[in-house]
């Protein structure tokens, strides 16, 4: 099991799976490489997303802990859309535009236009 793993943020919701998977790695840092490996060994059916948070705070420690700010907004946006239905939320995923002024670079994302929440 690679470190990325276990920053994977799986929620199920409404017997519904989606797979949130920040990379806080340096594309010169090996856990990069395990990131981008880990998202594309994800089922081809699954939503998920994934983005290199490249400001700086790669090392576990901060990730791991989600002290970075952009990680935060990232974590936030996900879980307020897939346990919430807060559709702004989700535009932050869907529309790469608010993550990439977020910070985030190399996003990709799959089958996110399946995933169905019913607001609260």
């Amino acid at each position: 099991m690679s470190l990325s793993l276990l920053k994977l943020l799986p929620i199920a919701s409404h017997e519904q799976e989606a797979v949130f998977l920040p990379n806080t790695a340096q594309e010169t840092e090996f856990r990069y490489w395990q990131g981008t490996r880990d998202y594309s060994n994800l089922p081809k059916d699954l939503p998920a997303w994934i983005g290199t948070d490249n400001t700086g705070h790669g090392h576990a420690t901060t990730a791991g802990t989600f002290t970075a700010p952009s990680i935060n907004q990232a974590a936030v946006h996900w879980a307020d859309w897939l346990l919430r239905g807060n559709a702004s939320a989700a535009t932050f995923f869907t529309d790469d535009a608010e993550a990439t002024a977020a910070g985030w670079t190399a996003i990709s994302s799959q089958n996110l236009d399946k995933i169905e929440v019913t607001p609260i």
